[in-house]
């Protein structure tokens, strides 16, 4: 459901004449960002509207629905005048996208670009997510301390999950500026886009090397073979979509390299599983035996409404430490949810019981 605008708790939409050429459109994404929205969201035949805390909000004051050209033009702003192209070739388009304030500011933006139905034809749905100015600070982020201490090893591979808008990226941000703080090393980042630039931290100039994918190189798989070659201290890859991509993390960490990623999971046992089923049945086992040697902490995130305008992050998290380890590596592949989901549970971190905390925190006193 969207939410008309009241004047209170809402986003206060932009004015009703304003286009979305390429200033307007711009304007209308910095409102937005600077209100505190976490998505706004254009799509053809229906209104611009703004996400916030879970609702949904008219992004502007015009109620007039996104036609294809007004949509056209966006998209060709966001991406560039190929996007309609590549989307009638049946690809999403995943971009960054900055935009500069009247104050001079810059705002950056996720772009995810899908085609989509629409009266029965082809339409187009445009996700755009503003991404924090600044890098996020580990100790803002609520982290359970042998979580946090997990994360910052440097050691194996640490896999964090949730749906998108989970706070995934975010955490593992945290985490990387962290580590480049404490100057351990060399970090490179793949990502698709690049969401959190490093450039601004001071003393670390050139220890973050950041490459977006496909911009500057082909595919996940690909970034990771060529940081087997540099020696990096640690490298973070956007997302482990594919079996090329999750094999790749895995031989990183072998190699030695703190590597860390994402995937679209829920749950510690189900990220496991999700990996392994990358795999053909015939290999399984042994990919299954070298990614529990790698195995450094999974962490599965969500954001739960704490009943102040805001969310407040619950995770289901495990470290893997050598006693977990010798007790899975005993245990065919097909058990190991088994014991993983009982650890959980005698330690109470599930992920529903973290959520179930955070809303007994949210009506207590």
């Amino acid at each position: 459901m969207t939410r008309p605008w009241t004047g209170t708790g809402g986003i206060v939409p932009i004015e009703a004449d304003v286009s979305l050429d390429e200033a307007g459109l711009d304007a209308l994404l910095i409102n937005a960002a600077i209100q505190g929205a976490s998505d706004v969201i254009l799509q053809t035949g229906a209104v611009p509207v703004a996400e916030r805390n879970g609702e949904r909000y008219p992004a502007r004051l015009s109620q007039q629905p996104l036609g294809d050209a007004a949509l056209t033009m966006a998209i060709s702003h966001l991406y560039g005048r190929s996007a309609p192209t590549q989307l009638a070739a049946r690809q999403d388009l995943n971009c960054a996208h900055a935009a500069r304030a009247p104050d001079g500011s810059i705002h950056r933006f996720r772009v995810n670009i899908t085609p989509a139905l629409f009266r029965h034809s082809v339409g187009v749905n445009v996700v755009i997510r503003p991404l924090p100015a600044d890098l996020p600070e580990l100790d803002e982020l609520d982290v359970e301390p042998e979580l946090a201490a997990a994360l910052l090893a440097g050691t194996g591979l640490s896999i964090v999950t949730g749906v998108p808008g989970s706070g995934k990226s975010t955490l593992l941000a945290a985490v990387i500026r962290r580590l480049a703080e404490a100057r351990r090393g060399r970090i490179q980042t793949y990502e698709a886009p690049v969401e959190f630039v490093y450039h601004r931290l001071a003393g670390t100039s050139g220890l973050v090397s950041q490459t977006e994918i496909p911009t500057h190189l082909r595919d996940f798989a690909t970034g990771v073979r060529a940081s087997l070659r540099r020696s990096p201290f640690a490298i973070l890859v956007g997302e482990a979509r594919d079996r090329a991509a999750v094999e790749a993390v895995i031989d990183a960490a072998d190699f030695g390299i703190a590597t860390y990623t994402t995937t679209h999971a829920l749950g510690v046992a189900n990220t496991v599983r999700r990996f392994l089923t990358e795999f053909e049945p015939a290999e399984r086992e042994a990919r299954a035996i070298a990614m529990l040697d790698t195995l450094n902490v999974v962490v599965t995130q969500a954001l739960v409404p704490d009943g102040r305008g805001t969310r407040t992050p619950a995770r289901e998290w495990l470290v893997f430490d050598p006693a977990l380890k010798a007790q899975l590596a005993d245990l065919a592949p097909a058990r190991w949810s088994g014991l993983i989901a009982g650890r959980l549970a005698c330690r109470d971190r599930t992920l529903a019981a973290a959520i179930r905390r955070v809303r007994a925190e949210r009506s207590g006193p």
